[in-house]
């Protein structure tokens, strides 16, 4: 990858199972994890787990951060040059053609522009039927 691409790659999800025993606490819960930018940054600081996608000003990142995590946060907004890792982004048909159908264009047997094309059919199919995640946008 060349130096300077950013791959939106985070695996953390604050989710509530359908099935929870209690969705009322566990939404309580994430609520008063990602409604105080400070809170979530420090516990951002301290697990090193990925902060929900809040707006947050550069200065705002707490004194002892681990300054590499700080830095990739600080360079993503101000970058355009982003990628993004296959199991993101993408539902579960798009995601099995990526990592199925990928080495063959690494061994040579699929053109890239073949590849790229059954993606595009691949996720159309399911951009279609509804099975697409819907974008959010960040919240300050």
């Amino acid at each position: 990858m060349p130096a300077g691409v950013y791959p939106l790659a985070i695996g953390t999800t604050l989710s509530i199972n359908a099935r929870s025993e209690n969705p009322a606490g566990a939404a309580e819960f994430i609520d008063y994890l990602i409604a105080d930018p400070k809170r979530m940054l420090g516990f951002l600081a301290t697990t090193g787990t990925n902060p929900p996608p809040l707006k947050v000003s550069a200065d705002a990142y707490p004194a002892g951060m681990d300054e590499r995590v700080a830095r990739l946060y600080k360079a993503i907004p101000e970058t355009t040059n982003l990628g993004y890792a296959s199991w993101s982004f993408v539902p579960p048909k798009t995601d099995t053609y990526l990592y199925t159908e990928f080495d063959k264009v690494i061994t040579g047997a699929m053109s890239p522009a073949d590849f790229c094309a059954g993606l595009q059919k691949t996720f159309a199919a399911e951009f279609a039927a509804g099975a697409v995640a819907k974008p959010f946008a960040p919240e300050s």
